[in-house]
């Protein structure tokens, strides 16, 4: 299998759609930090169905799309696809191409594709099982999993080694068949509940039925007796209803002419009513015109006053304005003279301001000029300082080269003193050589002499040593196999502990009540298994007697039987039966099942054989009060049958015979996977562990003696070889110390000839800075000489300036006096010439208000004389409306008075019609009554109809039921059968029905309670099987790897020794794997102890060794050589060209090394912000 292809949009910082070709051997992905280089192997790793954001690198979901640039909006959903070459078919589907598709919306929601259908994410999890490619896989190796596989606990590192040893799926397998395993027990357990529970129901069941049976007997005689005294009252009712039709038709006719008559007057009345109407209106309308005709006469009142007053306003106004008119014309004259004067004075004012414009144009002449002197000499000032500054910087400039060449000087002289003291210092040191040398060569002929004598004692104790050492062999072999055995007791024992503190076997319900830490759970006593002690040959029989009830929650009240039904409910951790002690009551034992517990081949009662606290005994007799243990299953039978299969019976090797005569029998399960069972034999298991500690103590104080013995032996043997190595060391040290002073007696000659050297390379240096120095003072003298003569010229330029500038001020002083007395002047001009428009102004409009006044006059004469006539006219408009008024109201007291007469008439009509609807009320009421005394009857009539259909009668066939006798009769013998059916007590009308269908269920159960059985021991042996593949399959596995892990590792660190280590041994399938590595040079240690580099080149060692032991379609690394150097780059390098002709890589690099080992590279950058594009280089095709 290969992959081709991999398809991105969207994801990260891959915005537009992005194809990687992906080639057999290695690909390298390139470029810059942050162009988006570990999104790729992101992009893989969520494809192939990784579910952490945090291992993508995020902190939620949507961080994981294109979350938008400066140029580019963010986008609404990521997708990547991955196409798999599926040529050899290691992909369990029937297509040659395989494309995996994922996809993520900022919502939330996600999509998983298989070739373009869709699937779920577990179904990508099973494509991918045991490929290499698994969840738990180091098929993506990012940046980070260097130190998580590292720092991993060896309970966690094992997953690795599950993928590669392809057991995964097996372990998959084994959880499914774990979980239908437990629930088929809680099935079992359930239906072992129910049957228990329908064994107690169904002898009082029969006894219901019985009694049923008689009861319907006498309800059928009840119900003929009941069906005649209903058909009496029906005929009863039936003859009293056909007398009150006939008086009902009489009531309905006088009823109906006293209305009509009624009606009559009624109409007469509403005739009369409109009659009154209608004079009411015409008096109405005579009031309204009275009323007009007042307001007509008040209207015409006031407007004759308003006429008076306004020739009274107009004959004042006249007055008013002859009164003006005398005014204006005195103020007309004064104006005339006052503009004549003001002309006068603005013709004076212009003279002046023209000569005094004149005089500021010189003045301003004469300004610019000298403004322009003095820019030129500003600037000359400016340049000369310029070239002042310049010089000045030069001079400055040779200062320092002077005394950088001074302090070069000194420098060279006190070096040269240096080296001439150094010169002496060696020469001392060369004639210390040479004696240290003639003393060493003295020492060294010393200890050749001592070092002869140590290995005739060596070899003395050597021979000790060897007696003693099988001597210690086999006390070590014995203390080995009792401790192994002493192991082997207490890991079972353990073990065994371990099941009972989690309830091994228990329902994940019953398990979470009694691990549970609510504040109820003082109320819980504890489940049965744990309350009741059996010993060990009743064992099997009361397992199989109690069955599920094993695990029933004995429990101190109902209150808190409650709590754990809540409990169970809102945790969904499915039921269990609880046994409160305040409600259990126990069932009294028959004389039959106490004969049965005494015969022969009977063992006794179940409830006898059990021990616990005297508060539970109750709990004890409830479950297994009528419960008899019998030796074998004949006995069983012989019991049963004589007591007509009527008792429930169990054996001691776990058959069991139900009321009835159901049969249940076979194997029983593993004696560990039972509680009781398993109480016993941890009893059995601490003996053992006591007599086994102490025969591993006596055979542990004869190796210790022996051990202590080889201790003194080896002490002596470590003195003497201490004291020969002391005497190798030193021999060797002179043999080096002899070698060294020759050289260094060599490097003393070689320096003092360098030290010659450089004191003449220093002489003739110093004689050049010299001279350089006596160049640099010459300069110095010139360039101070020429700057002091710049500086005279520019203090001349700067006293001509200042002179300038005084007579510019003075020009500019007398220009600013000028402006503002010509500004005066025309200020004043201005102001005349103002004056002399406003009086022209107000001139002629004292003329336009003569005017006026005189059309104002002539107005007001011709409105006096208007308002007179209008008066004259109004006058004899109220005469007119005066007498009309006179006419109105004597219209309006004719129609009152006819309006009187009206009213007397309709009073008498009022009086007629009350009494005819009182007559009218009285038929209406006895009709009343009459309609009720019939309904009251045909109530009754349906009463007894409906009461006849409640029995499932009509009336005929009521009348073949019906018996003779009076109503008195009939309701005394109703009362007796009554009597009869209560004397029965109560009574389920369905008892019948019921006991066959508890009977039928009870059937039902047995059979399917044997299904379950049997499914549950053929999971159990399918579970078997898969821990047996596993354990052989993973251990191959691990073995195979740890042998190329070892040799690998030796080969990348060029040494050393690593290897992988089983925590428990004994337990393949659930122990933690260690690493333990020992690079070359150095000791072994733990893993967090090592170096970035040793780190990286471990968890390397161990990826090749999967890839060695089980090749995978493709690994993607991203940036693990990071920490490596250039060494182990190259190493890292020439491994993955061996391995890529098995697998596919891609790597994420920056080492150069790597990138030499790709076949293709693939670049990544970010020419945009924020968004990542691809450029790819195929080697080989450059090569071509």
């Amino acid at each position: 299998m290969l992959l081709r292809r991999m398809e991105t949009y969207g994801f990260k910082s891959f915005a537009d759609k992005t194809e990687l070709e992906f080639d057999p051997g290695v690909t390298a992905i390139v470029g810059p930090n942050g162009s988006g280089k570990s999104n790729i192997s992101d992009a893989i790793r969520w494809a192939l169905g990784e579910q952490s954001i945090r291992t993508l690198r995020g902190s939620k979901a949507e961080d994981i799309i294109f979350a938008g640039s400066a140029k580019r909006r963010p986008l609404g959903a990521a997708e990547v696809s991955l196409i798999f070459d599926n040529a050899d078919n290691l992909l369990p589907v029937d297509f040659t191409e395989v494309v995996i598709t994922r996809r993520i919306f900022r919502s939330g929601d996600s999509e998983f594709y298989i070739n373009k259908a869709a699937c779920r994410l577990k179904d990508i999890h099973e494509l991918l099982a045991d490929t290499g490619l698994g969840r738990d896989s180091m098929s993506v190796i990012g940046q980070n999993k260097i130190d998580e596989v590292l720092n991993s606990k060896p309970e966690e590192r094992r997953s690795f080694f599950e993928e590669a040893a392809g057991i995964t799926k097996y372990k998959n397998r084994k959880r499914e068949a774990q979980r239908k395993m437990e629930e088929t027990s809680a099935n079992l357990d359930r239906v072992r509940d129910l049957m228990t529970e329908i064994e107690s129901q169904l002898e009082p069941m029969a006894a219901s039925a019985e009694r049923t049976r008689q009861y319907r007997v006498m309800q059928t005689e009840l119900t003929a007796v009941q069906a005649t005294l209903l058909l009496n009252r029906l005929s009863k009712a039936t003859g009293v209803m056909k007398d009150a039709r006939q008086e009902l038709t009489d009531l309905t006719d006088r009823e109906i002419a006293a209305a009509t008559q009624v009606a009559a007057d009624e109409a007469e009345k509403e005739q009369t009513s409109g009659a009154l109407i209608a004079v009411e209106s015409d008096l109405t309308t005579a009031e309204a015109a009275l009323m007009e005709a007042n307001t007509t006469i008040e209207r015409l009142e006031g407007k004759k006053a308003v006429l008076h007053e306004r020739v009274r306003q107009s004959n004042r106004s006249c007055e008013r304005l002859q009164s003006e008119q005398e005014d204006l014309a005195g103020n007309l004259d004064e104006l005339n003279q006052s503009l004549t004067a003001a002309k006068a004075a603005a013709a004076a004012a212009a003279d002046q301001y023209l000569a005094a414009c004149a005089e500021l144009d010189e003045l301003t002449h004469s300004y610019d000029k000298a403004a322009t002197a003095v820019e030129l000499l500003i600037t000359q000032i400016e340049n000369g300082k310029e070239q002042s500054f310049a010089q000045l910087q030069e001079l400055t400039d040779v200062r320092n080269a002077l005394r950088t060449t001074e302090r070069d000087t000194l420098r060279l002289q006190s070096l040269r003193t240096g080296l001439e003291k150094e010169k002496n210092q060696f020469h001392e040191q060369l004639a210390a050589i040479e004696a240290a040398k003639m003393q060493m060569q003295q020492e060294l002929k010393e200890l050749s002499d001592r070092a002869m004598g140590f290995d005739e004692a060596l070899q003395t104790i050597q021979a000790q040593k060897q007696e003693n050492t099988y001597q210690q062999q086999a006390a070590d072999r014995d203390e080995q196999n009792m401790a192994g055995r002493l192991q082997e007791t207490k890991s079972r024992l353990g073990i065994m502990v371990n099941m009972q503190k989690d309830y091994e076997g228990f329902s994940r319900g019953v398990k979470e009540l009694l691990k549970n830490s609510s504040s109820w759970r003082s109320g819980i006593c504890g489940a049965v298994a744990e309350l009741f002690t059996v010993p060990e040959e009743y064992v099997v029989a009361v397992e199989t007697a109690l069955g599920g009830a094993l695990q029933h929650i004995v429990v101190e009240n109902e209150t808190t039987a409650k709590h754990g039904i809540s409990f169970l409910k809102n945790g969904h951790l499915g039921r269990a039966t609880f046994l409160p002690l305040t409600t259990v009551r126990p069932g009294t034992m028959r004389d039959r099942e106490q004969q049965a517990a005494q015969a022969s081949g009977a063992v006794g009662m179940a409830s006898q054989l059990v021990s616990c606290d005297t508060q539970y005994h109750g709990v004890r007799d409830f479950l297994l009060g009528r419960t008899i243990v019998v030796r074998d299953i004949d006995a069983a039978l012989r019991i049963a049958r004589d007591n007509n299969f009527s008792l429930r019976i169990v054996t001691l090797d776990g058959q069991q015979i139900h009321p009835g005569g159901s049969m249940t029998g076979g194997s029983v399960q593993r004696r560990e996977s039972s509680f009781l069972s398993r109480h016993n034999e941890i009893a059995s298991l601490k003996q053992s562990v006591r007599e086994l500690e102490k025969e591993w103590q006596s055979a542990h104080q004869l190796s210790d003696e022996l051990r202590r013995q080889q201790q003194v032996l080896a002490e002596r043997s470590d003195k003497l070889r201490a004291e020969q190595k002391d005497c190798q060391i030193r021999q060797a040290e002179l043999a080096v110390n002899l070698e060294r002073s020759g050289s260094d007696r060599q490097r003393t000659l070689q320096a003092l000839q360098t030290l010659q050297h450089e004191v003449t390379e220093n002489s003739a240096e110093e004689a050049a800075l010299t001279v350089q120095a006596s160049i640099l003072r010459d300069k110095i003298s010139a360039l101070e000489t020429h700057e002091a003569t710049a500086k005279e010229q520019v203090r001349d330029w700067q006293c001509e300036l200042t002179h300038l500038q005084a007579e510019k001020e003075n020009c500019s002083q007398r220009i600013t006096n000028r402006k503002v007395a010509s500004a005066t002047l025309e200020q004043n001009l201005s102001s005349l010439r103002v004056q002399c428009g406003q009086s022209e102004q107000q001139l002629a409009q004292l003329r336009q208000k003569t005017a006026k006044q005189e059309e104002e006059m002539a107005a007001a004469l011709a409105e006096i004389a208007a308002s007179n006539e209008e008066i004259h006219s109004l006058e004899e408009q109220k005469s007119i409306c005066s007498a009309l008024r006179e006419t109105v109201q004597q219209k309006r007291q004719a129609l009152y008075e006819k309006k009187m007469g009206i009213l007397t008439a309709l009073q008498k009509l009022e009086r007629r019609i009350r009494d005819g609807r009182r007559r009218h009320h009285d038929t209406q009421t006895r009709l009343h009554e009459t309609q009720l005394m019939m309904t009251k009857y045909e109530l009754e009539k349906n009463y007894c109809e409906e009461q006849l259909a409640t029995m499932a009668l009509d009336v005929d066939q009521a009348e073949d039921l019906k018996r003779p006798g009076s109503q008195e009769e009939l309701a005394r013998e109703a009362h007796m059968w009554e009597e009869a059916i209560n004397a029965l007590g109560p009574v389920n009308p369905a008892a019948i029905e019921e006991y066959e269908r508890l009977a039928d269920r009870y059937a039902f159960l047995r059979r399917q309670s044997d299904d379950l059985t049997a499914a549950r021991d053929y999971l159990m042996t399918v579970i078997r099987d898969m821990d047996a593949t596993m354990s052989r399959q993973f251990g191959q596995a691990f073995a195979a790897i740890n042998e190329k892990f070892s040799d690998i590792f030796s080969r990348l660190f060029g040494g050393g020794h690593a290897e992988l280590e089983l925590l428990n041994p004994d337990d393949v399938l659930e122990s933690g794997i260690d690493i333990s590595v020992q690079p070359p040079g150095k000791k072994k240690q733990n893993l967090s102890l090592l170096s970035g580099g040793e780190r990286a080149l471990t968890v390397i060692a161990l990826l090749f060794s999967f890839l060695a032991y089980r090749p995978a379609p493709f690994c993607v690394l991203d940036e693990i050589d990071a920490a490596l150097d250039e060494a182990n780059v190259q190493r890292f390098s020439d491994f993955l060209q061996d391995y890529a002709k098995k697998t596919q890589f891609i790597l994420v690099t920056h080492r150069k090394g790597t990138m030499e080992a790709a076949d293709i590279m693939l670049g990544v950058t970010m020419e945009e912000s924020g968004i990542s594009r691809l450029l790819s280089v195929k080697f080989m095709d450059k090569a071509v």
